[in-house]
């Protein structure tokens, strides 16, 4: 296996990690507090942390070896990327992935804050920040992954509504 191809094998993974770090930590949210404000435990913590470098390591890793640190390399690539499944040419969803990571990295600290001061973090931020990533992953998987992730999608949305829906005293 070449360079090239071990390099597109970790920027594949990584997010796809990343991804399933988030999705664990939201059922895991769900399965425990059950709207209960609580401050994060370890557990949702680490997760969360673990998940966010991830997704770091995957963008650090797609602008050294396929933009060479070039954000025009990135815009046109996701323009292509755009442009083929959409029909309109733009590029500019990679600000939206910037964003992403600014956001992400804020809320990190928020939340390891939260959980070292041993207090509840925002309902309403935590919502907001975890609806913008699911929205981001969504598009990244369901619109720009590989066709297989839309057979996934339902399930992958099922279970949490499931898991919030089911009483609290039925999991004890």
């Amino acid at each position: 296996m070449n360079e090239s191809a071990i390099a597109d094998l970790w920027i594949q993974w990584s997010i796809r990690a990343s991804c399933a770090l988030v999705y664990v930590r939201l059922l895991y949210r769900l399965g425990s507090r059950r709207g209960i404000p609580s401050s994060p435990g370890r557990l949702e913590r680490g997760l969360w942390v673990l998940a966010f470098l991830l997704f770091a390591l995957h963008v650090c890793l797609a602008f050294h070896h396929i933009h060479q640190w070039q954000h025009n390399n990135a815009w046109q690539r996701t323009a292509v990327e755009t442009e083929s499944l959409m029909g309109v040419r733009r590029g500019d969803g990679i600000w939206a992935n910037y964003l992403m990571l600014l956001i992400w990295g804020f809320d990190v600290v928020r939340v390891h804050r939260a959980s070292r001061s041993h207090l509840a973090t925002s309902a309403r931020i935590d919502r907001l920040v975890g609806w913008f990533i699911g929205f981001m992953f969504f598009n990244a998987t369901f619109v720009f992954g590989p066709v297989f992730y839309r057979y996934l999608f339902l399930p992958a949305v099922a279970l949490p509504f499931f898991i919030w829906l089911c009483p609290l005293k039925a999991r004890k």
